[in-house]
């Protein structure tokens, strides 16, 4: 085994025969042994602090598991086999696991206790070691036969079978919980998570891998929603995976939701704003250019994106956005279309209106306004939603200038969208402090019984 402390410390464990050199420290086996233990700290260059062999046996012997902590101890589990057993000179009964605690500075003992003292414990294997905070000792193992102190109690059985081990920092047993698996048919049970009493681990059968929570308040498996919704799994590059039973892939990151669509504030085109996504590290915009495809327009890492290129005065457009994550893309929003509004010149010099809802959100009413410019612009009448249509019977030679606003106010955005709430909020210095609303294009009137155009504002 193999660790790194945080302030660059190596502690390292295994096995050796013959002879393992450390610096000026040598460790030696016995003779006719196969091999033997050792456990041994490092510094930040590579040089031998201490090593030492925390026990004897006719092997094969050695140290599977070693941690530490950050209150100047290490811990090693050592395997001692054969006829004669010694750790520290002091010997064995029966072949051992036992769990060493010891002085970080030093290596030198500081108490030990058994794990199991078997006569045949062939079939026992530790799985994995761990310290917490609140100084317990977090053991995971097959065990043939569980070694009890006096006054301590097991309340399943967890000899034959894989079980998680809390000890506490006197080394003494706080509670042994078997996971139900027959010796010999776990390959591995990492500590995936703990918490005071609690596991989680890897749980397999049927050619898949689930997670199971074991500790003092009882022992179940989750429910994959439960393990989607609460537990986030990593790869070694920090991307977030995906698991189905555990058949990990790398996970699709979550589909954006597109927040409005309104004119480009600043210029030509229109502004396209969208609720951010878990995880996301940028977005891809699209724009329909058939009855089932969409094109990429462009990507941005802020939640707003501007189609400077849209032809306001001839069209409108549908759009779509997904989000990236570790190079993966989510599955393509729901799509938007902004209102497109159009003007011609009808009888009795009357000023026809014709436009295209807004699609993507529900609405029960939208306001038309004309004036005289952009920025001097009147309310003429407040439309129910299934109106597509409109008559200015009373327009003057002023009269130049028409626009749908429909109220609406984004939720959920950041601070890339201000410039999009402020579009929102209030075109016009005569709308000032007015609901928010989005804006369609400007349809353009100019001159009286001359041709009619729209541009975007």
């Amino acid at each position: 085994d193999l660790h790194i402390s945080n302030s660059g410390n190596i502690y390292l464990s295994g096995s050796f025969t013959s002879r393992i050199y450390f610096d000026g420290i040598t460790l030696s086996t016995l003779p006719l042994t196969t091999s033997d233990p050792f456990i041994a700290k490092l510094d930040t260059d590579g040089k031998v602090i201490w090593a030492k062999m925390p026990g004897r046996g006719h092997g094969p012997d050695a140290v599977p598991q070693l941690t530490y902590d950050e209150k100047g101890h290490v811990y090693a589990v050592t395997h001692l086999m054969g006829a004669e057993v010694y750790i520290e000179g002091e010997q064995q009964e029966n072949p051992v696991f036992f769990l060493g605690k010891y002085n970080d500075n030093d290596g030198s003992l500081i108490a030990y206790r058994l794990i199991t003292n078997a006569l045949f414990p062939s079939f026992e294997e530790m799985h994995d070691l761990r310290t917490g905070d609140n100084g317990k000792i977090y053991i995971t193992a097959d065990l043939n036969n569980l070694y009890l102190e006096p006054g301590e109690v097991v309340e399943s059985q967890v000899n034959y079978n894989t079980a998680a081990l809390v000890y506490n920092e006197n080394l003494t047993l706080d509670f042994a919980l078997a996971k139900g698996y027959e010796l010999g048919f776990v390959p591995g049970m990492p500590i995936l998570w703990f918490n005071n009493d609690d596991f989680i681990f890897p749980e397999y059968g049927n050619d898949q891998m689930d997670l199971l929570r074991i500790g003092k308040r009882g022992k179940f498996t989750f429910d994959q929603k439960d393990v989607k919704s609460n537990i986030k799994i990593y790869d070694e590059m920090g991307c977030r995976l995906e698991q189905t039973n555990f058949d990990v892939m790398r996970e699709v990151p979550q589909t954006p939701t597109i927040c409005a669509i309104t004119n480009n504030p600043s210029g030509a085109g229109n502004y396209i704003t969208w609720q951010l996504a878990e995880d996301a590290e940028a977005y891809y915009v699209y724009a329909q250019i058939s009855n089932q495809d969409y094109i990429r327009l462009g990507s941005n890492t802020d939640n707003y994106f501007v189609h400077s290129d849209a032809e306001n005065d001839k069209r409108t457009y549908r759009y779509k956005i997904t989000s990236v994550s570790c190079g993966v893309e989510s599955e393509l929003s729901d799509f938007h279309s902004p209102i497109h509004l159009t003007v011609n010149q009808g009888l009795d010099n009357n000023i026809n209106l014709i436009w295209q809802q807004y699609e993507g959100i529900d609405y029960n009413n939208l306001t038309l306004y004309r004036g005289t410019s952009p920025d001097n612009m009147e309310e003429l009448a407040v439309l129910p939603d299934y109106v597509t249509s409109y008559t200015d019977t009373e327009a003057t030679e002023a009269t130049l200038y028409y626009q749908l606003r429909l109220p609406f106010k984004c939720s959920g955005i950041d601070e890339a969208s201000k410039l999009a709430n402020g579009r929102l909020s209030g075109q016009s210095e005569t709308l000032e402090g007015e609901e928010s609303y989005l804006a369609s294009n400007i349809a353009v009137r100019y001159g009286q019984l001359a041709d009619f155009n729209t541009y975007p504002n």
